[in-house]
């Protein structure tokens, strides 16, 4: 089965009747069914997190790296607007106390170590995976997302971010990813996803993601203005 291959996709949508789902909201680690965030073979595993991770602090006022809250809760449901002028400001709402994300922490790890996280696709056919990431540092390494038609088989990239400038033009923000399946997948013969986070030069290099999403359609893509 051919996967394609695809580059960074910065958009804001998400699949429609979500098959997998990842909900930051559970004071467990709300994984798909059959999920790991400590895969056998891996360097170190992802860590369920809320608020920033320990290496985001704060130096001469600017944070280092990781977000400051999870994906679901910095996207305000409404925003404050503030008129001076012809200039606009957008206030983000404050973070849910229980908002959950999960992140690579690179403290005590060497270049290249890797973290996986995924596990089997549902019963039925996905044809899209969505999913918010969060790449800031100076060190920053690599996110990508693989998969397998069948157990045993060589793993294949769909989709691949590299270094800070993944996050755009405001390094500091969650964005937000749309991969198609092409063609669309389903669990036979041990067909997986996986999520790989590669640990970057220092310790400037958490990665993190949240709110992933499975689905049978694909949504209308549209772009967005992101936060701050």
């Amino acid at each position: 089965m051919l996967l394609r291959a695809l580059s960074l996709s910065v958009v804001a949508a998400a699949a429609e009747d979500p098959l997998l789902t990842m909900n930051d909201r559970e004071v467990a680690a709300a994984l798909p069914d059959g999920w790991s965030a400590d895969i056998p073979g891996s360097d170190l595993p992802w860590t369920w997190q809320v608020g920033p991770p320990p290496s985001r602090t704060l130096e001469a006022g600017r944070p280092l790296t990781g977000p400051a809250r999870d994906h679901t809760h910095t996207a305000p449901a409404a925003t404050r607007q503030e008129r001076s002028g012809k200039r606009r400001h957008e206030q983000p709402a404050p973070a849910f106390a229980g908002g959950h994300y999960y992140y690579v922490e690179a403290s005590g790890r060497v270049l290249g170590d890797e973290a996986w996280l995924g596990g089997p696709l549902p019963l039925e056919c996905v044809a899209s995976v969505g999913f918010s990431f969060h790449m800031f540092g100076v060190s920053m390494g690599s996110l990508e997302l693989r998969a397998r038609t069948a157990e045993g088989e060589a793993w294949a990239t769909l989709w691949r971010a590299d270094g800070q400038s993944a996050g755009g033009s405001t390094a500091d923000a969650w964005r937000r990813a749309l991969v198609p399946l092409t063609p669309p997948m389903r669990r036979t013969g041990g067909a997986s996803l996986r999520f790989v986070g590669t640990v970057g030069d220092g310790y400037l290099s958490d990665i993190s993601i949240d709110d992933l999403e499975g689905g049978l359609r694909l949504a209308k893509v549209r772009r967005v203005r992101l936060l701050p």
